[in-house]
């Protein structure tokens, strides 16, 4: 599939049961951008055929059984970089467009914060899945409180993704599916996951809000401000120095 890439191992607590004395695990494999979106459309069946090579990797003594494999895309400054060569390189052939270096650079600073917004907003669903997959199990998403609203939006999101084959999916679990904004929303509605680490619930409410309001901005293509910028490295700090 990729000759570049990389795989990271995730223990839990909990027994697979698939074994009465093994504990579930997974292993996330990350890929470069463009075979990520080369093969998007073939996620699933990759994801399946990964997973079954390291179930027969992995040695049965070692106590561990791998239940889940994931595919994340690597997204390095060399990739960004080579992306924005190429957009200069169109814009300065064209006729028709004029964008001039001011634009260029700022569409950098947007990049970058694009791709921490993106860290940031995975880290808290990588989080919810750990902490939820200790304490209940990894079927947890069958014993939480889900709120109307996000249970609406994640099928509406299914829906509209079986009718796009071609883009990639986005994940095996539910919290893929959720918007930022509903994960700071499904934190709430099962509080007593995760008041032992995060203590105020008003606190991590008024945070991810704040990193919500730079998103949309992002989403839509917007230049946010410098003092937006120091906000978003600042508040994503104090998030990923609470949540770890």
């Amino acid at each position: 599939m990729v000759d570049i890439g990389h795989c990271d191992f995730y223990d839990t607590t909990d027994f697979s049961r698939n074994r009465w004395n093994a504990y579930y695990a997974e292993v996330h494999f990350f890929i470069p951008i463009d075979a990520y979106s080369k093969y998007g459309g073939m996620l699933d069946k990759y994801q399946n055929l990964l997973l079954g090579v390291c179930q027969k990797v992995m040695p049965p003594e070692t106590g561990y059984d791998i239940m889940k494999v994931t595919i994340s895309p690597i997204l390095s400054s060399e990739a960004k970089k080579n992306t924005l060569t190429e957009i200069k390189k169109v814009v300065e052939e064209s006729a028709y467009l004029n964008i001039n270096d001011d634009l260029i650079e700022k569409g950098k600073k947007m990049a970058d914060a694009y791709v921490t917004l993106y860290a940031l907003e995975n880290f808290v669903r990588q989080y919810i899945d750990k902490k939820l997959t200790e304490k209940i199990g990894p079927n947890y998403m069958n014993n939480v409180s889900l709120p109307q609203k996000i249970k609406s939006g994640i099928e509406t999101r299914k829906t509209q993704e079986q009718g796009k084959k071609w883009l990639p999916l986005r994940g095996d679990n539910d919290l893929y599916y959720m918007d930022f904004i509903e994960l700071s929303d499904f934190i709430s509605s099962n509080w007593d996951y995760f008041k032992d680490d995060i203590k105020d619930q008003n606190w991590i409410k008024v945070k991810m809000e704040e990193m919500y309001n730079i998103r949309c901005l992002i989403a839509h293509n917007s230049y946010i401000s410098d003092d937006n910028i120091q906000l978003l490295e600042v508040t994503t700090k104090q998030i990923l120095a609470q949540l770890s």
